[in-house]
């Protein structure tokens, strides 16, 4: 009996970090394909006077997320000229839900879910098509405005 519970214990085991590991190269593997840096550092961060910078905070498996991330690539070659992205995950990182906390305390503003951006002095919560169009506005307007929430 005890043999069999030890056998079971070690297949759910191997079957768990198999599909952990697998999980992670598919993350990586997309962000690398993507060409967007999904896991931004603090240390990556730089200031442009002629373009704003885009705090993006995520977390990994929001369907919201992932049609947030299509949207940046979508506008990529329009748009990137006039912004930095920064793409920080929330959901299993605590030291970016830190910032995240931070950023918005800065900006008065309460966190009421996720995707949540912020785009020079504007942010958003939440995404969907409707608001694309809101977004490269904001893009455009801010991308000369000397306001950075994280300086």
């Amino acid at each position: 009996m005890k043999k069999k519970f030890i056998i079971v214990l070690i297949t759910i085991s191997l079957i768990a970090f198999v599909i952990i590991t697998s999980f992670n190269e598919t993350t990586y593997n997309e962000s690398k394909k993507s060409g967007i840096n999904r896991n931004s550092k603090i240390e990556d961060i730089v200031f442009d006077d002629n373009k704003v910078n885009i705090y993006f905070f995520w977390g990994n498996g929001c369907p919201h997320c992932e049609d947030q991330f299509q949207f940046f690539e979508r506008i990529n070659d329009e748009y990137s000229k006039y912004y930095n992205l920064y793409c920080f995950e929330v959901w299993y990182n605590d030291s970016n839900v830190y910032l995240m906390e931070k950023l918005l305390d800065k900006l008065e503003v309460k966190v009421t879910g996720i995707p949540i951006t912020i785009i020079g002095e504007k942010h958003f919560s939440g995404f969907g098509s409707s608001m694309e169009e809101d977004f490269k506005k904001a893009i455009i307007e801010q991308h000369n405005n000397n306001f950075d929430v994280y300086r």
